[in-house]
């Protein structure tokens, strides 16, 4: 009877809370459908019928437009947008975005995928000792520490330089913990198999344990990728000459309201995030698979 009753508890709770993932997906759902809407709307009746959801009476307030949604705001949003100060096309926002984006996103995964697999998989003295800094490092407040970041690289000239990547040699923090505890889980019985096979350390780390740990870092690249796409405060800082879409649509969202074409700002978005939707759909099945290990040797 008891068990009857747990499981009927359970059944209960589960239900309730499929309701609510359901409900948060299809508010975020309309979210992406008002912005898209939004993208295809007349500027000014955007600005003027700013009470309706999806401007569907936007022709009787503003008789002139040709057609309540139109794809215009688009090829405007390529052929219009750029940065002031520099100068960069939509195009060249683009470039910057995605040499600067993938930039990141590899030197600071390699450094943390070794230093995570040496910590892991190798047995020396001090190895503990590392490890513990690695985690006090996290716990101790940074805040304020930005500005004497800032001076050093500015110092050694890394600011507005492609060569600002060196001062990503690092192999601390989060991203770094999560693949320590990936690797541990691996056995070492197939990097002892594949020595007594004659296979370097290289091939055993290329070969064997990175395609077992893909899931992760697949999942930690995207999530890295999506962050740094989006990041305009860092580029703005960091690499003031070297305009990417985050920066040209923040600068622009400000003009937009100005100049009554928020709907372009928004066509603009929409195109800035589409690496995002193709790379979160090539990648998604990789990211949430499970991890299946067989084939020892005896």
């Amino acid at each position: 009877m008891n068990k009857e009753k747990t499981l009927r508890n359970k059944s209960i709770i589960f239900t309730i809370v499929t309701i609510v993932l359901w409900v948060w997906a299809i508010s975020y759902l309309f979210v992406i459908l008002w912005t898209i809407i939004t993208s295809l709307r007349d500027g000014n009746a955007f600005a003027i019928n700013d009470k309706s959801l999806f401007g569907f009476n936007d022709k009787e307030i503003l008789p002139y437009i040709e057609k309540v949604w139109t794809f215009k705001n688009y090829s405007k949003a390529i052929t219009e947008l750029k940065d002031e100060v520099t100068g960069t096309t939509f195009t060249g926002m683009f470039f910057n975005s995605c040499w600067i984006t993938c930039g990141f996103v590899f030197f600071n995964l390699i450094y943390k995928v070794l230093t995570a697999y040496g910590l892991a998989m190798y047995v020396f003295k001090g190895r503990s000792q590392i490890y513990a800094f690695f985690v006090l490092q996290m716990i101790l407040p940074t805040f304020g520490s930005e500005t004497s970041s800032y001076r050093l690289l500015s110092t050694m000239g890394l600011i507005d330089n492609p060569l600002y990547f060196i001062s990503l040699i690092s192999g601390h923090g989060m991203t770094m913990l999560i693949f320590y505890s990936s690797f541990v889980g691996f056995s070492k019985t197939y990097a002892e198999a594949a020595r007594l096979d004659g296979a370097g350390e290289i091939t055993i780390l290329m070969k064997i344990y990175l395609p077992m740990a893909k899931s992760v870092i697949v999942a930690l690249a995207v999530n890295d990728f999506i962050s740094l796409w989006q990041n305009y405060a860092g580029i703005m800082v960091y690499f003031p000459s070297y305009p990417t879409l985050a920066t040209g649509l923040f600068a622009y969202s400000a003009r937009a309201a100005y100049v009554m074409d928020t709907p372009t700002y928004y066509a603009g978005l929409l195109i800035a995030n589409i690496p995002i939707f193709i790379l979160f759909a090539a990648f998604n099945k990789t990211m949430l698979q499970n991890i299946t290990i067989g084939g020892l040797k005896g």
